[in-house]
């Protein structure tokens, strides 16, 4: 594969994506949209035509739902070794006052909101892919056998694999809805597997179930997402159907499909343009202020290159000024909710802060 000598997209598309083709429900697909275990944009009409597509090779499922957890005494005492860790609690004391009392508040009624994920296929394969076991052994036909949970580490701490994690340890015992299950391994948040499945909803636990062990739990819970592999000479083919079923059945369809994503930047050869992808990759890298794109490429594939890079919003001329002031404050209001200031903290006695007070906001529930 041909590589702009800034931009991998090797590199990139590791990081990205997971599979051939990726469906997201409506909830996920939208900025704005609001957590609905319950959404049909997946359907089933949907779900059989990509079964019946030829040379399918495999799929892989995610569904999700929120629930408050009330937390076990390892866990609990996990979280605050975690945070009274290298002075991260007074940090977070001295930045911001409301998450400090929400921790307090989770600390003192031993209760948070979590997020259960179900899931099966290869995603269970990424599991064990570049050291993301911080603890215990993940093994996928025993974690299948069900009576297992895995958790989500805080990969985002100066040492995961060495730091003791806020979250239970591998061994321990979790009740989930009346059902006693061991804790297998923790693992590496893996975004490209959760990436907008709970981002409207804050959550300090996160647990992942076998999808048929979820399936008994929230028998009512449709996809979240849908990942699936299709042979080579198949896949234009299979995006076809996803076009034909988004324009004729149900436009809330949104999609990814790696091909197409590599074939695009392929044709990249004009440099302001590969400037500015690979300057927007760089700044997402390494701080979390918004990004918004101005450009005259509206093309649905330039769109979904630059969204999936980082930004933010993706404006394309000609707009009317009035429109991107309301724009630039409609994301400015969200960075400042999200508590995303944290993380462009510059001076040198706190960057050992700036890799997790991201991860704080989400681990304690707070916006």
């Amino acid at each position: 594969m041909q590589k702009n000598a800034s931009f991998d997209i090797d590199k990139y598309m590791s990081q990205t994506v997971i599979s051939n083709f990726e469906v997201e429900d409506s909830s996920i697909s939208s900025t704005f949209g609001t957590y609905n275990p319950h959404v049909t944009t997946i359907s089933q009409n949907l779900v059989q035509k990509i079964q019946n597509l030829s040379d399918l090779e495999s799929t892989r499922r995610l569904y999700s739902q929120v629930f408050t957890h009330r937390i076990g005494a390892s866990a609990l005492a996990n979280i605050q070794t975690y945070y009274n860790a290298q002075d991260r609690l007074a940090y977070i004391q001295a930045s911001d006052t409301a998450l400090a009392k929400a921790y307090q508040d989770m600390i003192d009624s031993g209760e948070c909101v979590s997020i259960l994920y179900g899931i099966d296929g290869l995603i269970l394969d990424t599991f064990a892919q570049d050291g993301r076991i911080l603890d215990g052994t993940f093994d996928k036909e025993q974690f299948l056998s069900g009576g297992y949970v895995v958790m989500e580490g805080a990969t985002d701490a100066e040492d995961s694999e060495k730091e003791t994690q806020p979250t239970y340890s591998a061994g321990d015992t979790v009740e989930l809805n009346g059902q006693q299950c061991q804790v297998m391994a923790i693992v590496a948040d893996i975004p490209t597997i959760t990436e907008g499945v709970n981002s409207n909803t804050p959550n300090f636990l996160s647990f992942y179930l076998p999808a048929d062990t979820f399936r008994p739990i929230y028998p009512d819970n449709t996809l979240r997402k849908l990942f699936f592999d299709v042979a080579q000479e198949y896949q234009p083919q299979a995006e076809e159907m996803l076009i034909d079923y988004r324009n004729n059945v149900d436009s809330s369809l949104n999609y990814t499909a790696k091909f197409t994503l590599i074939a695009h930047y392929q044709q990249q050869t004009r440099a302001n343009t590969v400037m500015g992808f690979t300057l927007c990759q760089k700044i997402r890298e390494q701080y979390t202020y918004p990004i918004i794109m101005l450009t005259e490429k509206d093309a649905e594939t330039d769109k979904i290159t630059g969204l999936t890079l980082g930004a933010d919003d993706y404006i394309t001329k000609s707009f009317r000024p009035l429109e991107l002031v309301a724009r630039v404050k409609s994301q400015l209001r969200r960075y400042n909710l999200e508590g995303r200031v944290l993380h462009q903290v510059k001076q040198h006695h706190h960057r050992p802060y700036q890799a997790v007070a991201g991860k704080i906001k989400r681990y304690l529930g707070t916006s």
